[in-house]
């Protein structure tokens, strides 16, 4: 599997955590997209079924990391909920394209640095305070709050576009139809059994960077024992938008 030098980095960060299930539930995650590269070519349904499975279990690492610290309302993530496990990284695609509509992304950077001895991820971001261009580095690296004054952003606007983007024109739709992707490559129905899946070149980078974009947040949450108000605003609309949709919604995907 091919990495960028950061992304090695981060497996090597990883492996110097203590253990825990959250760790595990990475390490997994990594291993499903190493056996999915090399079984492709040979059963590309099974490829396909351990890419969809390395996105879910890094998501069960970081719900799981969350209510380990004990975050506000953590409590309510549910780690075996297909629903919330695929829609980890649909929230976080709604906060990268909020803060690409208000940050452009030339304005932060990731880096890693070493803090008594150990591998830590670092957030750098150049803004405009009084005039004056300057760079923060918050510490910990997710301390910013995600809000305006006192009241957190909806980001309504950002999660129309993701719909827009996915061709659905509900966020249960979209979700929906992602977790029944396992199904419809598993498992017989009236019409047959299943036969060679298709699916774009994009699908596995896709995965992988799914699984890796996890990866670093999990890492600039996992150090800490503070409550990053980053995080604790994110949780806030994660869970607003999976409230609005029950499980028997999804009753027809296991």
């Amino acid at each position: 599997m091919d990495l960028l030098p950061f992304d090695q980095l981060c497996l090597e960060m990883l492996e110097g955590l203590p253990n825990s299930k959250a760790k595990h539930c990475f390490r997994s995650a990594l291993n499903h997209l190493k056996l999915a590269e090399k079984i492709t070519e040979i059963d590309l349904s099974m490829s396909i079924f351990r890419a969809i499975t390395a996105e879910e279990e890094a998501a069960t690492g970081l719900m799981l990391e969350l209510q380990y610290k004990k975050y506000v309302n953590a409590e309510h993530l549910e780690i075996r909920s297909h629903l919330h496990k695929g829609a980890v990284i649909e929230l976080i695609s709604i906060i990268a394209q909020f803060l690409e509509d208000h940050f452009p992304s030339s304005l932060y950077d990731l880096s890693m640095h070493r803090a008594n001895g150990q591998l830590q991820i670092r957030l750098s971001a150049e803004m405009i305070i009084n005039g004056e261009k300057v760079i923060v580095i918050p510490d910990p690296p997710l301390s910013i709050a995600m809000r305006n004054g006192d009241k957190r952003f909806s980001m309504s606007k950002q999660l129309q576009i993701l719909l827009d983007k996915r061709g659905h024109q509900t966020i249960k739709s979209h979700l929906k139809a992602k977790a029944n992707l396992r199904n419809l490559i598993l498992y017989a129905n009236e019409k047959g059994y299943p036969s060679q899946p298709k699916i774009e070149d994009k699908f596995f980078p896709a995965h992988k960077r799914r699984v890796f974009t996890m990866l670093r947040i999990f890492l600039m949450i996992q150090p800490f024992e503070d409550i990053q108000p980053a995080v604790q605003d994110g949780l806030y609309i994660f869970l607003s938008i999976v409230d609005k949709i029950k499980a028997e919604d999804l009753d027809d995907v296991f």
